[in-house]
């Protein structure tokens, strides 16, 4: 469940097929949860508020169409559903949000949403009784929807979750053409904007094994699309043409850079 490497934290949510009429509304669903036991109990306010909107949204978003083609899916091809399981709502208050686990200690939680007409009372309600803002995110994007202080009014719980600042402008624009161009397109034409060292330890592995700068657009898209725990085997690929010993020391001169120093590369840049 967790990545022993970067220390990241993992989080699987599934809704199984079952029986399900046209009117079917998010606490009529069954969801299963899994998410890291150790970043849930130490961060639980914070992480479980987020989890709990987003069980929400996927239940609103995801499961309810889904469920209804799934039904219709066995209609015409003569299957029973299975019946759906009972699971106890997710919570509108902290400190958890989030129903317990069926193991004390364990991963894995069955949850069901709230009436998608009333979570948005029912968390400002929660938060009326308390004289702090909620830790969650998107318990407090949420606690705003439809209030007259909201400047763009967001009409579904999947929103919270948009980022407000697009990737595109984050990525410069030699970067988005590495990133819509394939392994067989032409090289992609520099633009005007600026290539950004990553840090002096990635710069002293390009000069050391003579890579060239135009390596850094790939290099910046990486950091940003790939697990850190992967990025030396991501290195080693084929699309990179890159040796062992190349992959690992670029990739420890990466961690060093962005502050990510593990005891497997702490030592590598030499």
């Amino acid at each position: 469940m967790q990545d022993q490497l970067d220390g990241g934290i993992s989080l699987l949510v599934c809704c199984p097929g079952f029986k399900a009429g046209r009117s079917l509304s998010p606490e009529q669903v069954a969801v299963d949860l899994y998410i890291t036991p150790r970043e849930l109990h130490e961060n639980s306010a914070r992480i479980g508020g987020d989890v709990a909107v987003l069980v929400q949204a996927f239940c609103e978003e995801f499961v309810i169409p889904h469920m209804q083609h799934f039904n219709e899916r066995c209609r015409i091809e003569n299957v029973e559903p299975p019946h759906r399981y009972k699971a106890e709502q997710i919570v509108p208050h902290g400190p958890s949000f989030l129903p317990a686990p069926l193991v004390a200690t364990g991963a894995h939680i069955q949850c069901s949403g709230l009436p998608a007409q009333t979570i948005e009372e029912k968390l400002r309600a929660s938060h009326n009784t308390t004289s702090s803002l909620p830790e969650s995110t998107a318990v407090r994007s949420a606690i705003s929807v439809k209030t007259p202080q909201t400047q763009i009014r967001q009409r579904r719980h999947a929103e919270v979750f948009w980022e407000k600042t697009p990737l595109h402008t984050v990525l410069n624009s030699t970067a988005l053409n590495v990133l819509h161009s394939s392994e067989f397109s032409p090289a992609p034409k520099l633009s005007l904007s600026p290539l950004i060292s990553i840090g002096p330890n990635t710069d002293v592995i390009l000069d050391h094994f003579k890579l060239g700068d135009n390596i850094l657009p790939k290099l910046h898209l990486l950091i940003m699309t790939v697990c850190s725990s992967r990025w030396e085997e991501r290195l080693r690929s084929p699309a990179w043409d890159l040796n062992y010993e190349q992959a690992f020391k670029l990739a420890a001169a990466l961690h060093m850079d962005l502050g990510l120093v593990s005891r497997t590369h702490g030592a590598a840049v030499k």
